[in-house]
């Protein structure tokens, strides 16, 4: 299921990063453990036709190392403080910690670059593999291993997407409305 931009604008963070863990976190997991094991196969089978495999395999491991870290960081570091500052924005009596406030910079700068390594990978085993396509000869492993490779191409753009142009702008957004929100309490007991 494709998500559009205005719908996920209308979702807001908490539904958004539900959908990304629900859709691509779940469904990548899944995906890159396959395509390993298809890689590690293709390799033994259809090393003679396809001499790049071994090579994109490479590339595909470390490819893998990095994405799962990714998605790990949005888990357990990223999330869950999106979440506690969606709770400060709906206690909007309060004043929040600013310190604390403008740590959502780092992880979203952090993760916003590893996007940019994530797609030169993911573009370098698209050059390398032929833009994911085999010969006649190839095995039924290396097939359906470069199809689950050009479905997890087009779910990565997705999912880049949603995160780079809509998620973390709005979270960063969100840090400005709780830094400003302070402000405003601040001159209120003045």
């Amino acid at each position: 299921m494709k998500i559009f931009n205005e719908q996920a604008e209308l979702l807001g963070t908490e539904k958004l990063m539900a959908y990304i863990s629900e859709h691509f976190h779940l469904n990548a997991r899944e995906r890159l453990g396959a395509i390993s094991d298809h890689l590690h196969t293709a390799e033994k089978v259809d090393a003679a036709l396809h001499p790049e495999v071994g090579p994109i395999r490479d590339l595909f491991e470390e490819f893998r190392t990095t994405l799962l870290g990714h998605i790990e960081q949005e888990e357990f570091i990223l999330f869950p403080f999106i979440r506690k500052l969606n709770e400060a924005r709906a206690d909007d009596k309060s004043a929040v910690d600013e310190a604390e406030v403008r740590m959502i910079e780092n992880p979203v700068r952090q993760l916003a670059a590893g996007w940019g390594r994530l797609a030169d990978m993911m573009d370098a085993l698209h050059r390398h593999s032929s833009g994911f396509r085999t010969h006649i000869n190839s095995s039924p492993t290396l097939k359906q291993c470069y199809r689950e490779l050009s479905v997890l191409h087009s779910d990565l753009r997705e999912y880049m997407h949603l995160e780079k142009d809509i998620l973390f702008p709005t979270v960063l957004e969100l840090e400005e409305e709780l830094l400003a929100r302070n402000d405003k309490l601040k001159n209120d007991k003045t």
